[in-house]
């Protein structure tokens, strides 16, 4: 589920996108799915998520909190996706 942002998605927004069945929410990366879709790319989409939808817990999303998780989070994620990478690069088809 996205909404499209800048801003942090309201409370209601959250609750309304769990009552529909998401469970993740972002700013991006489905736009950018759409985009490989319609253009036939083979494509591989990982979010990090960095902060509590608002509502959540009793805590306001500010956008330092964001960086700050961002960056306990940035070792893990970027070995995260040199492995992929690695095993994808394995396992490349040749071009269309």
């Amino acid at each position: 589920t996205y909404t499209m942002g800048p801003s942090y998605e309201t409370p209601s927004e959250i609750k309304r996108i769990a009552e529909l069945g998401g469970s993740a929410v972002g700013m991006s990366t489905f736009p950018e799915f759409l985009k490989c879709e319609k253009l036939k790319l083979d494509s591989i989409f990982i979010s990090c998520l960095t902060n509590y939808g608002a509502g959540i817990n009793d805590d306001a999303i500010t956008h330092d909190d964001v960086l700050i998780n961002a960056e306990k989070a940035r070792n893990k994620f970027c070995k995260l996706i040199y492995k992929i990478i690695g095993s994808t690069a394995l396992q490349k088809k040749p071009m269309r």
